[in-house]
């Protein structure tokens, strides 16, 4: 069963990865959506890895991850999160 997509109205950042993945950074976390899929929806949190929180800006980058910050930072490789301390 997907999340709802966005987590939350109060959106701060978007960007689209290599895959067309839609990301976005709201109040309620930070999601990635299968736009071929609408029902496939990821919430990214502490429970997968992601230490950076009150995320504001994110980046997709060329080799299909994604950069995120805020208070601290954090980069996705497609698999796992890599945190970098504040």
């Amino acid at each position: 069963e997907g999340a709802s997509f966005p987590a939350s109205n109060r959106i701060f950042a978007l960007a689209t990865d290599t895959r067309s993945y839609l990301w976005s950074a709201s109040s309620g976390g930070v999601q990635q959506a299968n736009p071929g899929a609408p029902t496939e929806v990821t919430l990214h949190s502490a429970d997968q890895g992601m230490l950076a929180s009150n995320v504001r800006v994110l980046l997709a980058d060329s080799a299909g991850g994604v950069w995120l910050g805020g208070s601290g930072a954090a980069h996705f490789d497609g698999v796992a999160w890599t945190n970098y301390a504040q």
